[in-house]
């Protein structure tokens, strides 16, 4: 089975984790996988709050990168207890009834999960 992949955002390998794709307090799509007719958009969801211990607030990207946390390493390094919330990558089939809306670690994983439905569903 062929598939394409759409980024809709520029990758950096450096950044691979959800807290890095949340621009807002909502859902953001990031990439659109199509096969034949059917389409999976891939997107961060979720709100995210980190406590930081100076008092800091960050909620949303541009708060990380202000904040000098500009790598998943430096983000990893975060005590585990300044979590509040955090934000998730999942799909959705827009043009289907059927309820996927798989929460996946990675965005890649999310991309693996939607080639596994399609070859798992494939029409002949």
């Amino acid at each position: 089975m062929e598939y394409t992949v759409e980024y809709l955002v520029k990758q950096d390998p450096e950044q691979t984790e959800s807290a890095f794709y949340c621009w807002s307090g909502g859902w953001e799509v990031l990439a659109v996988v199509k096969s034949g007719d059917r389409e999976f958009h891939i997107g961060s969801n979720g709100e995210m709050r980190i406590n930081l211990p100076n008092g800091d607030v960050l909620r949303y990207t541009s708060d990380l990168l202000s904040a000098g946390i500009d790598t998943d390493k430096k983000l990893a390094e975060l005590d585990p207890d300044v979590w509040v919330n955090n934000n998730w990558f999942e799909f959705y089939e827009p043009k289907s009834d059927d309820e996927w809306w798989e929460v996946c670690e990675t965005l890649e994983e999310a991309i693996e999960a939607v080639k596994q439905i399609l070859t798992d569903n494939e029409v002949e």
